[in-house]
């Protein structure tokens, strides 16, 4: 009786033993949490990159809209200035020849 007594003791430590959490389930829920963390990181770490990556390609779509606007302005002003010095150029030879063909003939 006394061995069947021991023996059930045994059976009972090692059946206590193996159904008690053991150490490598500890660090798997710990790693599994870990991962957890680090993959909402990662996830976050996406989203910010992406919305830095499109306020840089906004930022340079404005610019390259405001640089064609005031290329515009540049080329109609030179435009404008340029048919003011023609329009001087050919007053001055028209009035030339006015004078010149006014004063031949009197």
């Amino acid at each position: 009786m006394r061995n069947f007594e021991g023996i059930n003791e045994v059976v009972a430590s090692i059946k206590m033993r193996l159904l008690r959490g053991w150490a490598i389930d500890e660090v798997l829920a710990r790693t599994e949490s870990q991962l957890e963390l680090e993959r909402n990181q990662c996830r976050l770490s996406e989203i910010a990159l992406k919305t830095i990556q499109l306020e840089h390609g906004a930022r340079g779509g404005i610019y390259l809209g405001i640089g064609l606007a005031l290329a515009f302005v540049i080329l109609v002003l030179a435009d404008f200035i340029q048919s003011f010095f023609d329009t001087a150029t050919n007053t001055r030879s028209i009035l030339a020849r006015l004078e010149s063909s006014g004063s031949g003939g009197h």
